[in-house]
This record gives C-alpha cells, structure tokens and sequence, in this order.
C-alpha cells in the first residue's frame, strides 16, 4: 500500500475539499422563502409573519419543506468569513481572544436584545416597590406626597 505525504498546501486543499464534501453531502430541498425579506416593520416587530408556519405546525407535523429558507446574512458561510476577517484583524494586534472576537462580530445583535431583556426585569424588580407607595397614598391621608406622583406609580 502506497501512502503519499502531504505538504502543507496540499493539505489545506484536501481538508478543503473534505469539508465541502462533508457539509454539502445532502442534497438542496426547496424551501419557502423566507417572509422576514418581503414583511414591514409591524411585522417584524411583532412576529406576524410567523403566523402561517405555526398554524401548520399545530394542524400537522413539520417537516422540513415546511421551514422557511436561511436568510442571507444567517448562512453559515457568512458568518464563518465575518468571524475569520475579524480573526485576521486581531491576529495582526497580537489580540487572539474569542469573546472578545464574538463580541465584535456579533455585540450589537446581542446588545439589543439584552436591552430588551433587562428592562422588563428591572421594571419586574421595582413594582412591588410601586404598588407599595401606590396603596400608601390611599392608606394615609393623602398628603404625604401629591396625587400626580400617585398615578404615576400606577402607570407601573
């Protein structure tokens, strides 16, 4: 049995060509496109356009036709040559750090919705707190502080 040894070029090209044997093995099945490009800002914003795929899935089983087609700025391929570009970038200032790599990539994404996230919870987290001074001003006799900041704390 003869085995050839491999440079390093030679190498890279065969590992190349053994991954995009291995990650495009399947074969493409035709998918809906995906509604997110053509919806409005309503839409979006509240998740309407999801609609139609849950009705589906709640009178039958999905399957995968069913699912809708990756978005461009999602496919793998993308995001892979984003995270090496950005890799490239902090490998030329001696900064090799994947949090810091995924935070440049990826921060702004991530910075919204914990944005979204920690709101609620703070608001979660102080309406004890309102009530509180809410039933005060009904409890006392009402000129411990004005009426105005009593609905305020209502408002929460």
């Amino acid at each position: 049995m003869y085995i050839k040894t491999l440079n390093n070029t030679e190498l890279k090209q065969y590992m190349k060509k053994l991954l995009y044997l291995t990650m495009n093995h399947q074969k493409k099945t035709h998918k809906p496109l995906n509604p997110v490009k053509s919806t409005n800002f309503f839409s979006k914003l509240f998740f309407t356009y999801t609609a139609k795929l849950f009705l589906k899935g709640y009178k039958k089983e999905l399957t995968e036709t069913d699912i809708y087609e990756v978005l461009p700025s999602y496919e793998s391929k993308q995001l892979g040559q984003k995270l090496e570009k950005e890799w490239t970038k902090q490998a030329r200032n001696n900064r090799n750090s994947l949090p810091h790599l995924l935070f440049r990539c990826f921060g702004k994404q991530y910075f919204l919705l914990v944005l979204t996230l920690i709101i609620p919870l703070t608001l979660t987290a102080v309406k004890p707190r309102l009530t509180k001074r809410f039933i005060l001003y009904f409890a006392s006799d009402r000129t411990t502080f004005p009426k105005s900041e009593a609905c305020a704390y209502c408002w929460y």
